[in-house]
């Protein structure tokens, strides 16, 4: 099932959800949604903004901007393109709508937390230390499929080891 996907993806980047598609502006589509995911234990930390006249990737680009400070890591499940470069370039990860997420998309989204690169989270000012192969505690930014993404920190008490299948 592509909710306990979700769920492993989450557990094990320990990240917060981080609502962007078109269901967070509806309050019927945004309730099914809440519901769905919360039958697997995952809650919606945040959505992107409703702006009605930015694309999907500027209202993701400005909650980042706007959240600099809480992201060390972080990826974007989509079934549409948002591609484009910019502050999302190497971080979105293509599910194709038709078969929804994978376990090979999961450890895609998982690259930014293994790469413990200083690009990890391609936001301005924010670095990973080299080497680093597990995130530091309260680390946190994954992803959605075609519901949104996930960021957050110091959310989770327990440290995951990323490196394990």
């Amino acid at each position: 099932d592509r909710l306990y996907l979700l769920k492993q993806l989450i557990t094990r980047s320990r990240a917060e959800v981080v609502l962007s598609s078109a269901w967070r502006c509806d309050e019927a589509l945004f309730e099914w949604a809440t519901q769905e995911l919360a039958a697997f234990q995952i809650r919606i930390y945040s959505t992107t903004p409703c702006s009605g006249w930015r694309s999907r990737v500027d209202e993701i680009c400005a909650w980042l901007k706007d959240h600099e400070r809480q992201v060390d890591a972080f990826a974007v499940l989509d079934d549409s393109d948002l591609s484009g470069g910019g502050l999302l370039e190497g971080h979105v990860v293509y599910t194709d709508p038709a078969v929804g997420l994978t376990a090979d998309k999961v450890a895609a989204a998982l690259a930014p937390w293994r790469a413990g690169s200083p690009s990890a989270t391609g936001l301005p000012g924010q670095s990973s230390p080299a080497g680093r192969s597990r995130p530091p505690r309260g680390s946190q930014m994954a992803a959605v499929p075609a519901v949104g993404w996930a960021c957050g920190r110091g959310r989770k008490e327990d440290i995951i080891d990323t490196t394990r299948p």
